[in-house]
């Protein structure tokens, strides 16, 4: 069980590392290409890779969590 808590703790850090990154990805474009005062120059591909890697991260962050329940007997 250790083991398993370890690694379960090792991926919820790399989710919040990849969140973070992610974050401050999204950030710098948002900043230079401006789409927050003219939406209209917003790239409708680019924001639809960072929704695709969000729900990933999410869909991760979620299943470490349920794992992290079941150990500690809330299943």
């Amino acid at each position: 069980m250790d083991k398993k808590l370890e690694l379960i703790y090792k991926n919820l850090d790399w989710v919040f590392e990849m969140t973070d990154a992610l974050q401050a990805r999204i950030n710098d474009y948002i900043f230079d290409s401006g789409c927050d005062i003219n939406p209209t120059v917003a790239s409708a591909k680019k924001l639809k890779a960072f929704e695709k890697e969000c729900n990933e991260l999410e869909m991760r962050l979620d299943k470490e969590l349920r794992e992290l329940e079941k150990l500690a007997g809330r299943d």
